[in-house]
């Protein structure tokens, strides 16, 4: 079985990028303000599920991390991270966190794909204040649900455009599998995406996280997501173990 890791993750964080990476096809880029949540790791994506956890993908941390190895990691929201200094205008740029104090990786998840591909990021008390977090989906999306995709990474596959802005396109749940949501168009991955959320429709659930596709670089098919719902008891259990409030779920 072809590893997430070894093959992928070095290259992934050497280059702002990872396996299932950011939005083509069709695409646009988010207005100020919108999916204020949905955050840039660096080096993937991850979205706000509480004031101070934020959801990503687990092949998108280096193995073992704990907040030592991640000591150096800014997380911040915006509609163009990348191109904004820090300190100017939040909508284009807002820094949340550099560093976070407690990591848990998902204990499913060994590097493989059709793992449930997820991590969770503690960040220091008052990071985000303002920024409003995602619910869960309590439920699978059976296929043909219709879904947003929002991530900070490449637009164009060829011409791969800029890592740092923040687009949305539109996706379809094409497939259900024990850990994953197998995806269709008519937007896609690409480079800077993993981690990122897949949202329902209205935007406000979280139904799975951008984690890998088969094929082609860059495709706009054969692309999955790990599921969110049949993962919500370590979801859960982890919150209390880090004495917090539970998620909200829906």
């Amino acid at each position: 079985m072809v590893m997430i890791r070894k093959a992928l993750l070095a290259a992934a964080l050497a280059a702002l990028g990872a396996p299932a990476q950011a939005v083509i096809g069709w695409h646009e880029q988010a207005p100020p303000g919108a999916y204020g949540g949905v955050a840039i790791l660096d080096a993937c994506s991850g979205t706000l599920i509480a004031p101070r956890v934020i959801l990503t993908a687990a092949h998108c941390l280096p193995d073992h991390a704990g907040p030592e190895q991640l000591r150096f990691l800014t997380i911040a929201t915006g509609v163009d991270v990348k191109k904004s200094p820090a300190g100017g205008d939040p909508q284009a740029r807002r820094d949340i966190a550099t560093g976070v104090e407690d990591v848990r990786v998902n204990p499913g998840f060994h590097g493989h794909f059709g793992e449930p591909d997820l991590a969770l990021l503690l960040l220091p008390a008052g990071s985000a204040e303002g920024l409003i977090p995602y619910a869960l989906a309590a439920a699978p999306p059976p296929p043909g649900t219709k879904g947003l995709i929002v991530g900070y990474g490449w637009s164009d596959p060829v011409h791969h455009g800029t890592i740092g802005v923040k687009n949305v396109g539109r996706v379809t749940i094409s497939s259900l599998k024990d850990a994953t949501l197998g995806l269709g168009g008519p937007s896609g991955f690409c480079t800077g995406d993993s981690g990122g959320p897949i949202l329902s429709l209205d935007g406000t659930t979280i139904i799975g996280v951008a984690s890998y596709y088969h094929g082609h670089h860059c495709a706009l098919s054969n692309e999955f997501a790990a599921r969110v719902d049949n993962q919500l008891p370590w979801i859960t259990a982890t919150f209390r173990q880090w004495g917090l409030q539970e998620p909200r779920i829906r």
